[in-house]
């Protein structure tokens, strides 16, 4: 299937019949079908290309804020169905200003993926990670527990302050997270997921403002389920 100086996929046409394809076969049409199907796959593949970067943040990869709002809300629906809770960690790098401060923008991008590279090899593939904004990530965590929460928490506060994130050729820094946690279950007759995903949202920041607040380095999971 060729496309411009490339081949985007093969057309292959096969038959028990040891007669059915000759030499002398006509295959033009073959040609044809095969640059039609090609544009097809194109446009399908840059209409996939142009999804993703909406809900895609470039520095990190992960997912961005846009994204994780219409998952929590569908997360939200399906933990209904199933009587069911979904959690969300809030998370913040700590004392990050300072890195861009000391060291400029780009290293403190390069920080900020190494965190995120960080965050990504804790969470399980049912997780959806996202970049919240700035320095701030969020985990939702579907179908968790307060004790699902805490263990992922540890994990994270573990994972980053492991060792020193290197910063160019010849620096380091130690690195620490603040989380908030909190989780929402929906009333059987509850249709309002979006207001519903925003309460929890504020409860999870708030439990990370009193992480900041208690000093860093750790994290505060609410004890109040929002409904």
């Amino acid at each position: 299937m060729p496309r411009g100086e490339r081949h985007l996929g093969l057309l292959a046409f096969e038959s028990r019949d040891p007669q059915r394809f000759s030499a002398d076969l006509a295959s033009d049409f073959l040609g044809h079908l095969g640059i039609v199907a090609a544009i097809c796959l194109e446009n399908a593949l840059n209409r996939s290309r142009l999804l993703r970067t909406g809900v895609t943040d470039f520095l990190t990869g992960f997912h961005n804020r846009r994204y994780l709002a219409a998952r929590l809300r569908e997360e939200l629906a399906r933990a209904q169905r199933v009587a069911g809770a979904v959690g969300l960690l809030m998370i913040d790098v700590d004392l990050f200003k300072g890195i861009n401060d000391r060291f400029g923008h780009l290293e403190g991008d390069a920080v900020l993926k190494e965190v995120a590279r960080r965050i990504a090899a804790q969470v399980r593939s049912s997780d959806t990670a996202a970049r919240f904004g700035g320095d701030e990530f969020a985990i939702l965590v579907p179908g968790a527990q307060p004790a699902d929460l805490t263990r992922l928490a540890t994990r994270l506060v573990d994972a980053a302050q492991a060792k020193p994130v290197a910063i160019g050729d010849d620096a380091a820094e130690g690195v620490t997270l603040s989380i908030g946690g909190a989780l929402a279950e929906c009333a059987p007759g509850e249709r309002d997921y979006r207001a519903l995903s925003e309460r929890l949202m504020a409860s999870a920041d708030a439990a990370l403002y009193r992480s900041k607040s208690d000093g860093r380095d750790r994290f505060t999971i609410d004890d109040r389920v929002v409904r």
